[in-house]
C-alpha cells in the first residue's frame, strides 16, 4: 500500500514540476516578445535604424540639388 502511495506522490511531483518548467518557458517566450514589442515601437530595431539612415541620405540628396 504505501508503495502505491509513493508512486501516486511521485507522479504528482513530476506533474508538478513539468507545470513549473512549461510556466517558466512560457513566461521566457513573453519576455522576448515584449522585448522586441518595445524595439520595434521605439524604432530600436536593425529595420528602423536602417530607414532612418536611408531617409537622412535621401534628405541630404534632396537639398544639394
Amino acid at each position: 500500500m504505501t508503495e502505491v502511495i509513493h508512486n501516486i506522490v511521485a507522479q504528482i511531483e513530476q506533474v508538478v514540476f513539468w507545470l513549473t518548467v512549461t510556466v517558466y518557458v512560457i513566461f521566457g517566450i513573453c519576455v522576448v516578445w515584449l522585448i522586441g514589442f518595445v524595439r520595434r515601437h521605439l524604432g530600436l530595431d536593425a529595420n528602423s535604424i536602417e530607414l532612418r539612415r536611408i531617409r537622412r541620405i535621401l534628405e541630404g540628396q534632396s537639398s544639394e540639388k
